[in-house]
């Protein structure tokens, strides 16, 4: 409980492509994902699908260090649900509950789970309280279906990130150099509705409709030992996207096609006491195609995809520094060997291109 984050092979996260049932993750302008503002997520993860090294990315964030997609799983046949209580040191308490309809008559389901967790924390003013709604209901028809996957949740953590002198260590080892006044509170909205039709045997269309938005604040003293004033650095930011995919296959041959766009907005925010000194705004869009084909030849697999990828920044602060705009076109190919039942072999070669980060483009010059 805190902040956390992963790399693939030595690859930091804004570098890899994270999704959530296919929809992205990644804040556009900062390439980030911050796993801190809903607690509890593995728990509403069926699977999780890693593709290591460079690859073309179907949506969101380029993939550098590879992609990774979280996956939901499918409704539960039967009702049910489950309790679950921890107890740990530093007053660190955790509980959730979450309940399943199972598949009803009318091919509805619904389920939900409600997650807290709260600690003081081994370091000095290092505790955090988070807050955690999942939510989700799908429909089955014959040949249609319809999901919704949806989470909110809410963090309050104190600042514990700064090193602290080894001679200090020796004499505390819980020691924070942040005050306790200095914290954050930070919540993220995701929702993503995807309807799913069988066009014959063979075709099978996808459309979807995600939205993804997060906002807080965190709040440093002007100077640590004077402590004149608390700064209070806010943001608020959002997008929603649209994708639609269309898979093919036969035999041999498998092939998908698909288009996706998001529109993404971020305010940026300074207030001292209840005055505001600064709001500056970050816009982007992002749009993409894509293809992929696979085919099946004896003990061979074959396959490529190719990305075209469009994306625009601008800004609206106190400086006009314009917008900038980037086109991107993304190849990759490759062939598995099925050496065996148990054993295959693959290479690839692909190109992965992006456009720099909000702070890369901005550092100095925003506010």
């Amino acid at each position: 409980s805190n902040y956390s984050y992963f790399s693939l092979r030595g690859i930091q996260q804004t570098r890899i492509n994270m999704t959530f049932d296919g929809a992205p993750l990644n804040d556009p302008a900062e390439h980030a994902v911050y796993f801190n503002n809903f607690n509890d997520f593995v728990n509403q993860v069926d699977s999780i699908q890693i593709q290591r090294g460079v690859g073309t990315s179907s949506v969101g964030s380029p993939s550098y260090g590879g992609s990774v997609n979280f996956a939901s799983g499918p409704p539960s046949d039967n009702p049910g649900g489950d309790v679950r209580l921890t107890l740990g040191s530093f007053d660190t308490k955790r509980a959730s509950v979450a309940y399943e309809s199972g598949l009803l008559a009318n091919g509805l389901s619904l389920g939900g789970r409600f997650s807290y967790a709260d600690t003081d924390g081994y370091r000095d003013n290092s505790g955090t309280a988070h807050r955690t709604f999942f939510f989700n209901a799908g429909w089955q028809g014959e040949r249609s279906s319809l999901k919704l996957v949806s989470f909110s949740g809410d963090v309050k953590t104190q600042l514990a990130w700064l090193a602290v002198e080894p001679e200090i260590l020796e004499e505390n080892r819980r020691f924070n150099p942040f005050d306790e006044a200095e914290r954050d509170d930070f919540g993220q909205d995701f929702a993503q509705l995807k309807y799913t039709r069988a066009l014959g045997s063979e075709t099978l269309v996808t459309a979807s409709l995600y939205y993804n938005g997060a906002a807080g604040w965190f709040r440093l003293w002007d100077d640590p030992v004077e402590q004149n004033h608390l700064l209070q650095f806010g943001i608020d930011q959002a997008f929603i996207g649209s994708m639609v995919t269309a898979s093919m296959g036969t035999n041999r041959l498998t092939s998908t096609l698909g288009l996706h766009y998001n529109d993404f907005s971020g305010d940026h925010t300074l207030d001292i006491e209840n005055d505001r000194i600064y709001k500056n705004t970050g816009f982007k869009q992002t749009a993409n195609g894509f293809a992929k084909l696979e085919y099946r030849l004896s003990d061979w697999i074959l396959f490529a995809d190719l990305q075209l990828r469009w994306a625009e920044f601008s800004y609206r602060g106190d400086l006009d520094l314009g917008s900038v705009e980037w086109s991107f076109l993304d190849p990759k190919i490759g062939a598995r060997w099925i050496v065996s039942p148990g054993l295959s072999t693959y290479a690839s070669i692909g190109r992965a291109q992006r456009e720099p980060t909000r702070m890369d483009l901005l550092l100095g010059e925003d506010n």
